[in-house]
């Protein structure tokens, strides 16, 4: 079959793209994820009952979007989509609901320059009034950096090693370009020590560290070379 389905509902748009047999799921950013999931769960229950392939194509905005979903950066998964056990973590706005009727004390917002870009600008700006503290993470200076108690710079793509996932699943590798214009840690480094002032007990020293950790809770990434798919994509 070939085709195209909309889905519809609270005014999100979402494509589901039906070409030779096998139906592919677009999102266009994490709200539509989160909205969306658990109907394009359903659709492809039932798609397999009739005996369709189906895989899910996810197409998010930001940079590296694939990979945090990836490594768990979603409210009901934990890294490597295993099922989280008990209740789930909040979604973006269910933690901004949460500050802003004081059942969070704290908000820690890394790069969040998207944040003041989209929707709910006042459910945004009661959170970051309510919370006790606010942590800003970020590139540039703005609205949000502007109001928090704490601000530690994140250096540019340009300024660090690293990955990238990209929408075919392929880790990238990213290499330093220029020295750190920030004369601060690089972001992995200020997430171990955000991480250890909660008692975390991460003992980080270098990328390499970060990536060896990132296999063994997700054996997908273990790929031969940089550029190669996450090992799920050709199972």
């Amino acid at each position: 079959p070939r085709g195209r389905i909309i889905l519809r509902e609270s005014g999100i748009r979402a494509g589901v793209e039906v070409k030779t047999g096998t139906y592919q799921v677009v999102y266009r950013s994490p709200q539509e994820y989160e909205a969306m999931a658990a109907d394009a769960g359903v659709l492809q229950a039932r798609l397999g009952e009739r005996g369709v392939e189906s895989r899910r194509l996810t197409v998010l905005p930001a940079a590296n979007s694939r990979g945090a979903a990836d490594l768990g950066c979603l409210p009901e998964h934990l890294p490597g989509y295993r099922q989280a056990e008990g209740r789930p973590g909040m979604s973006t706005w269910e933690m901004l609901e949460a500050a802003a009727s004081g059942q969070l004390k704290a908000l820690i917002l890394m790069g969040p320059s998207p944040l003041t870009a989209v929707g709910k600008p006042l459910l945004l700006q009661k959170a970051i009034d309510a919370v006790d503290l606010l942590i800003v993470l970020d590139i540039l200076e703005g609205p949000l950096s502007q109001a928090a108690d704490v601000v530690l710079p994140l250096h540019s793509f340009a300024e660090k090693d690293g990955t990238y996932t990209n929408l075919e699943g392929r880790v990238q590798r990213l290499r330093q370009a220029i020295p750190p214009v920030a004369k601060t840690g690089p972001d992995w480094r200020l997430l171990k020590d955000l991480a250890n002032a909660w008692e975390a007990g991460w003992t980080y020293r270098q990328p390499q560290d970060v990536m060896a950790d990132i296999v063994a809770a997700v054996p997908a990434y273990g790929i031969a070379r940089a550029g190669d798919r996450a090992g799920w994509w050709d199972a």
